[in-house]
């Protein structure tokens, strides 16, 4: 069985404030997303890479 669309009709500034937002929310979903990604790859590399370097300059190599 087909569902018919429901079709939202809104005035300009009612679009535009719906833009706005959700402009808004992409970029913080963006930043939060880059964020996460980060911090990942920070865990994932510099952990070790600090651990080695620490094991280096206490050796004395």
């Amino acid at each position: 069985m087909a569902r018919n669309k429901i079709e939202t009709v809104m005035s300009y500034d009612q679009w535009e404030q719906e833009h706005k937002r959700r402009t808004k929310k992409a970029i913080h979903d963006t930043i939060q997303g880059l964020t996460r990604d980060i911090a990942t790859a920070m865990i994932i590399l510099a952990l070790p890479l600090g651990m080695v370097a620490h094991f280096l300059l206490s050796t004395g190599y």
